[in-house]
């Protein structure tokens, strides 16, 4: 059985953004310089 990661990006006044299986994630240019990790979350 395969596995989909997904995140999902809520901005203000913008779609939703999905992201499918990435193994990070950015904060720009909400939170500059932020950049968040996936396998610490994912494992």
């Amino acid at each position: 059985m395969s596995t989909t990661k997904k995140v999902y990006i809520y901005q203000p006044n913008a779609p939703v953004q999905i992201l499918n299986n990435p193994g990070e994630v950015s904060g720009e240019p909400l939170l500059a310089g932020f950049v968040l990790q996936m396998k610490g979350i994912w494992g």
